[in-house]
């Protein structure tokens, strides 16, 4: 999906639109293109990157996964 938003900035801002269902402005359409450039493709998966993540978000208990279920993310 990233790619494809990099590679299509119009298809990109219509699926953003069409999803936030509001109208196109000049505000959004500079965010949406400032964060199409800071997209990095291709994404490849890292557990470990985000393992503080998990502990945060279990312990403001918002989630709690277990390690099968955490390790499950990240399975091609």
């Amino acid at each position: 999906m990233t790619e494809l938003c990099k590679n299509d900035p119009e298809t990109a801002h219509h699926m953003y639109y069409n999803y936030s269902k509001t109208e196109a402005d000049t505000l959004m359409d500079a965010i949406i293109d400032n964060t199409l450039g800071r997209l990095i493709t291709p994404i490849r998966p890292n557990a470990n990157k985000w393992e503080d993540l998990r502990e945060m978000l279990a312990e403001i208990d918002i989630v709690t996964l277990t390690d099968k279920q955490y390790q499950s993310l990240w399975e091609l």
